[in-house]
């Protein structure tokens, strides 16, 4: 089955980034305040607490934050980021990555503990690979932390910074693919909404599922340039972080906010988006959706989903991701595609096949030779791929 591939995803993906638990860096705890009744008045005015220090990239003194091969011997820990609790972390964290920091250095005081972690690194910053090393030294514990990007969010950064000159390796000819692509199918009298459509049909309907790439990754745990967007947009082949790298990418460029997300899928690893669309966040799956093969047609049921709708299918650590309670932008509700009864056949069937447009449907109720029948009876060919007791139709003459 297509989707096999799944099963070993993990797996893989945890050997070559170097990801291993999730237990993620830890909430400083914050005791309630004492109530005006059990407070005694105070002699003296209370000294306010020294406010935190916040860092930024520009913090790191010295260093060629750029180089992925940093190391210790070539950092002087005097003058970095040094941090006494775990405030601020996470800031200058997030602050070295959209910065596009390849070596991320800091020290932090003997007796706090961090408990960083590759893998919740690489999903709480979006990163594909991240390597923590620690060492004990004279200012403290000294930490340098290694990130590799994704592909597809270097080229983002770069279309929208104006900036190509950190992209390497194959990054220009993705950079000038997704660009050329945008000029050809994205105008600005378009929608939001019409622009994701767009992006999502054109990877869910000409990018193929390679399990060979999967087999290949597996056997080797090493990077692969298939899995990302390069994969998708270049090869046109690629597996679920491909996909969901290259939509991100494009809807990146194009100034929407949108992530991925780490979960599971029919019980198996898996990667797929969200987007947010006038301040609402949706659940979009280009691989799943992926089902009619590489001509151009694709199914829609993971379009803007809602985490209800994603629940049926899908799994994932709901607390670290957005919430999506609007299903009203569900391409088969917003499109009026959701065919029940026998006698709208020829509504939304026969009479838009007749005027040369493909029709793509969500059928309940109706059993699907019937509906297979009728299209054929009008001389249509069509896709059709079950979903639960329902089916998905995407049907064209």
């Amino acid at each position: 089955m297509k989707k096999k591939w799944i099963a070993l995803l993990l797996t893989a993906l945890l050997c070559f980034s170097g990801c291993t638990a999730k237990p993620g860096v830890e909430e400083t705890n914050v005791l309630p305040a004492e109530t005006a009744e059990t407070q005694e008045p105070s002699a003296e005015p209370e000294q306010s607490p020294e406010a935190v220090q916040l860092y930024t990239a520009e913090d790191m003194q010295d260093v060629d934050s750029s180089n992925p091969n940093l190391k210790f011997s070539e950092v002087d820990f005097s003058k970095q980021p040094a941090f006494q609790s775990k405030e601020g972390l996470d800031e200058y964290f997030r602050d070295c990555v959209e910065k596009r920091c390849r070596s991320i250095v800091f020290t932090c005081d003997r007796k706090l503990s961090l408990n960083l972690n590759s893998n919740r690194f690489c999903e709480d910053y979006l990163t594909v690979w991240s390597n923590v090393k620690m060492e004990p030294g004279d200012y403290g514990k000294h930490y340098i932390i290694r990130v590799t990007y994704y592909p597809g969010d270097n080229v983002a950064w770069a279309y929208n910074n104006h900036d190509t000159s950190s992209l390497e390796k194959k990054e220009p000819e993705l950079y000038d693919a997704a660009v050329q692509w945008l000029q050809e199918n994205i105008s600005d009298a378009m929608s939001d909404y019409e622009k994701c459509v767009a992006i999502h049909n054109y990877l869910s309907g000409t990018v193929r599922y390679s399990n060979q790439l999967l087999e290949e990754l597996n056997s080797s745990f090493t990077f692969d340039w298939g899995i990302t967007a390069y994969g998708a947009m270049i090869d046109h082949e690629s597996i679920c972080q491909g996909y969901a790298d290259a939509f991100r990418m494009l809807t990146t460029m194009l100034g929407m906010d949108c992530i991925q997300i780490y979960g599971t899928g029919s019980g198996e690893p898996h990667n797929w988006n969200m987007i947010r669309l006038d301040g609402k966040w949706y659940h979009v799956d280009c691989t799943q959706d992926d089902k009619f093969g590489d001509d151009g047609t694709s199914a829609k049921v993971y379009l803007f989903a809602s985490d209800g709708q994603m629940r049926k299918t899908h799994s994932w650590d709901e607390s670290r991701y957005p919430k999506a309670d609007d299903d009203t932008l569900w391409y088969y509700r917003a499109n009026n595609a959701i065919l029940e009864r026998e006698e709208e056949l020829e509504t939304m069937l026969a009479a838009p096949l007749k005027e040369g447009k493909q029709v793509d449907l969500y059928v309940k109720n109706l059993p699907k030779k019937q509906v297979c029948d009728y299209i054929q009876a009008l001389g249509g060919q069509f896709h059709a791929a079950d979903y639960g007791t329902d089916f998905l139709l995407c049907a064209w003459l």
